[in-house]
């Protein structure tokens, strides 16, 4: 973990029908396409997004992401529906392996089917080609925090740095641990270490906040200095 002082004053791809040559029957699916996958680093409890165009609801057709690779294999994984340009694919344990598991390098060639429950005909997108990289975990740096100045209890405080997690793959926190020293006085109590969680920016790795919570420092006037760790806490343990 990397730390970082804290001071503060407390106040599109179309597809097509299978059948070669045929019109599609399925009007809902006929602009079927895949533009990308995100993200392209991978832990378990990933919520792989994937974006496109005519993706349907369940009831109106089941969607797999279809992963082939060099060697000719395909992978297909269960699609869950979001919008009509959005699917998402949860890496649960048993498909984190079967992309290849920590430390393996992904490349294939992406494409959507979807079996439509209008023709019972499968449709699929044109590919794209991907490289995921799968860790089973990772460790944050913090490389900038917002420092400084007059804050108020709760007030959300701005971190750049790297590895953060996202949703579903556990959470990152921070951990405050300094002295504060009430307004009017001149001994600095030591404090902390708080464990205060940090609230992030979907699909980015980069950016986060935390509240400077009562718990670090209490709700009274006065000067707060300290450093700030990051620590991931993964939902696979």
């Amino acid at each position: 973990m990397h730390a970082r002082s804290l001071g503060v004053v407390l106040a599109s791809v179309v597809g097509c029908a299978q059948e070669t040559g045929a019109r599609p029957d399925d009007p809902a699916l006929s602009g079927l396409g895949l533009r990308g996958l995100a993200p392209e680093l991978v832990l378990p409890g990933t919520r792989i997004t994937v974006l496109g165009e005519s993706f349907v609801p369940e009831d109106w057709g089941d969607s797999a992401l279809v992963l082939a690779r060099g060697d000719g294999d395909e992978l297909r994984l269960p699609l869950r529906y979001v919008d009509p340009h959005t699917l998402e694919l949860a890496v649960d344990a048993a498909t984190f392996e079967a992309l290849g598991g920590d430390g393996a390098e992904l490349d294939a060639n992406a494409s959507v089917e979807v079996l439509s429950a209008v023709d019972d005909r499968i449709y699929r997108t044109g590919g794209i080609d991907v490289q995921l990289a799968l860790v089973a975990a990772l460790d944050p740096r913090i490389d900038q925090i917002q420092a400084g100045g007059v804050i108020f209890p709760n007030e959300p405080l701005a971190v750049v740095g790297s590895g953060l997690l996202l949703e579903g793959e556990g959470t990152t926190v921070a951990v405050v641990s300094g002295c504060f020293t009430l307004a009017e006085a001149t001994e600095c109590t030591p404090v902390g270490p708080a464990t205060v969680p940090l609230v992030g920016i979907p699909g980015d790795r980069t950016h986060g906040t935390f509240a400077f919570a009562p718990e670090i420092a209490g709700i009274l006037p006065g000067h707060f200095t300290g450093e700030v760790m990051l620590r991931n806490q993964h939902a696979s343990g």
